[in-house]
């Protein structure tokens, strides 16, 4: 039995059947009372048990997926426009990159765990990065690999290193190369915690996207950057909430934001909750207030 999924247009069906025949419809119904609704308000009603009711029945659905607990709250270490020469897949560069940071690795390591992080994310072949990984994990921390420039076989190189979780980037135009490094890493390795750094654009594009996402179990991380963003700077908060809805709305399970902790922002600025798993995203010139 083929599952119907959430495109399955009852709402939008009955939406224009109100609009043609606005008497089948009580705007001030009372939820808890049936006899107080229009007949394409019970419709609506009728319809999405009965699709609900299917799709708990399908036999096609993907498995529930395990809650990636590398996910649960992290550092995101951003690498920079710094030296990556040695990338075997061209995309190197130069420049100051972690070693422009008043803290060496180990340093930097100890202020997360101090500051109650058990989990980090470094950057795919900069000049550090191995060194954050062995630092991390020196000290009890979960270390996983993001990448910028995301492909199918730059996430089998991540994986060649044994990291914790892999995390490619899905901003605008990335959608395709997203997917690709996802099956792949998933192909490799269906247990490691998978998951995307993303201004939701991929999503909000291709039709497929989060379909192919959910098919391999993946944590969206939606980037609640409201430093850089004019109409949130004020509502840092509201940005956060706005995308964690969205993505669930978008079916995904598990959900962690990542703060724009940067150009003198903190994590205090975001009002998160000690119960709730988030990544700060820390620029290269990474403060401990930045964590705080």
């Amino acid at each position: 039995m083929t599952t119907i999924g959430n495109q399955d247009g009852i709402a939008a069906a009955i939406n224009r059947l109100r609009t043609l025949d606005p008497g089948g419809t009580k705007p001030n119904r009372n939820p808890d009372d049936l006899g107080t609704w229009g007949a394409w308000d019970k419709l609506e009603r009728t319809l999405q048990i009965l699709a609900d009711d299917h799709d708990e029945q399908a036999d096609d659905r993907p498995p529930n997926p395990v809650a990636p607990t590398v996910f649960e709250c992290g550092v995101f270490v951003a690498g920079g426009a710094g030296s990556n020469e040695t990338d075997p897949t061209g995309n190197g560069d130069s420049g100051g990159d972690y070693s422009g940071r008043p803290w060496t690795p180990e340093q930097a390591c100890d202020a997360f765990k101090r500051s109650g992080y058990p989990c980090a994310l470094v950057q795919l072949y900069r000049e550090q990065g191995a060194a954050y990984m062995a630092a991390g994990r020196a000290r009890g921390m979960r270390v996983g690999l993001w990448d910028a420039w995301p492909s199918a076989d730059r996430a089998r190189l991540a994986l060649s290193f044994g990291p914790d979780a892999y995390c490619p980037q899905a901003e605008t135009a990335q959608g395709a190369d997203c997917i690709a490094a996802i099956e792949a890493a998933y192909a490799a390795d269906p247990k490691l915690p998978l998951a995307i750094v993303t201004n939701m654009q991929p999503s909000r594009t291709l039709a497929d996207f989060d379909e192919r996402m959910h098919a391999c179990n993946v944590t969206a991380m939606p980037e609640a950057y409201a430093n850089e963003n004019a109409e949130w700077s004020s509502d840092p908060r509201g940005f956060v909430d706005a995308l964690v809805d969205e993505c669930y709305s978008r079916g995904y399970v598990n959900v962690v934001p990542v703060l724009g902790c940067y150009w003198g922002w903190t994590v205090a600025q975001y009002g998160m909750q000690p119960d709730e798993a988030f990544y700060p995203y820390l620029a290269e010139t990474m403060q401990h207030a930045e964590l705080s």
